[in-house]
């Protein structure tokens, strides 16, 4: 059994160490973290799907009895993470002269002085959209909506199927293997750390190459040289396996694969003394 300040207990340690209950504290977290991120998620998708509601029975009622007519581009906006918008200057019907900004799916395919028609509130002519190519708010919304609930989803499958691999972790009745284990950092989009787990048998002849590599939540602990370890789980290409070092659990986020060659590429930076042993 191990404890916070990296101290083990003779119960439950060697070949029949299963995680104390600290170690599962700490596991139990990194799963409401998880779900935590995802609850989140689910909220601003309630969200997006009111705002998308309002918005539609809005420009409904706007464009119920609209008056068409044609429009004259004055301006154009592009915007990186919103939508576009043209300006249009128009004549009502009783001769007043109006402007109205109108979200569009592009701008670049409108060009200043470019005629197109367009539809108006009469009662409030500066709610106006285009024809063709109109981009209301509703949509995007509804776009949002839609992409954060993939991602509940997809939070909540990976979480079900990695607890579930964690979980037959624990269960094995197998002896638990002794390993060399280290610890190392590569960079993935965005400028993000992964941190990842390395793995190399007791006996393995003296090389930098790992014989496995695992992604992990965190440096906790940190092993910056391989030190032994006892190791839980099937000790195989695609098993989930929960390492043993002396400052406690090291959980896995992925499965047991050959290092990458980001892993191979920081394990050479970081120079780890494998064959230092002693």
């Amino acid at each position: 059994m191990s404890t916070n300040d990296g101290r083990h207990e003779d119960a439950g340690s060697g070949e029949h160490w299963r995680p104390s209950p600290d170690d599962l504290a700490v596991f139990h977290k990194q799963v409401k973290g998880f779900k935590r991120t995802a609850a989140a998620l689910s909220a601003l998708a309630l969200v997006a799907g009111i705002v998308a509601l309002i918005n539609f029975l809005h420009q409904r009622g706007s464009f119920k009895n609209g008056v068409r007519t044609d429009a004259v581009v004055v301006a154009t906006h592009h915007h990186r993470r919103l939508t576009d918008t043209i300006d249009l200057a128009f004549v009502t019907k009783d001769g007043r002269p109006n402007q109205a900004t109108v979200p569009v799916g592009s701008s670049v395919v409108y060009t200043i002085g470019q005629r197109t028609p367009l539809i108006y509130d009469p009662e409030d002519p500066r709610r106006a959209r285009t024809v063709e190519d109109w981009n209301p708010l509703y949509e995007t919304a509804v776009i949002w909506m839609a992409l954060l609930l993939l991602t509940v989803w997809i939070i909540l499958s990976w979480t079900r199927r990695w607890t579930g691999r964690v979980e037959t972790s624990l269960g094995t009745e197998e002896p638990n293997t002794k390993m060399l284990a280290a610890t190392v950092t590569t960079r993935i989009f965005g400028g993000a750390t992964s941190y990842w787990g390395l793995l190399w048998g007791e006996d393995s002849p003296h090389s930098e190459r790992p014989d496995y590599a695992y992604r992990i939540f965190s440096f906790s602990p940190e092993l910056p040289r391989p030190e032994p370890v006892w190791v839980r789980g099937t000790v195989s290409d695609g098993s989930c396996v929960i390492a043993r070092a002396r400052g406690g659990a090291i959980w896995p986020l992925g499965k047991l694969r050959e290092p990458t060659r980001g892993v191979l590429r920081a394990v050479a930076r970081k120079r780890i003394p494998h064959g230092d042993r002693d």
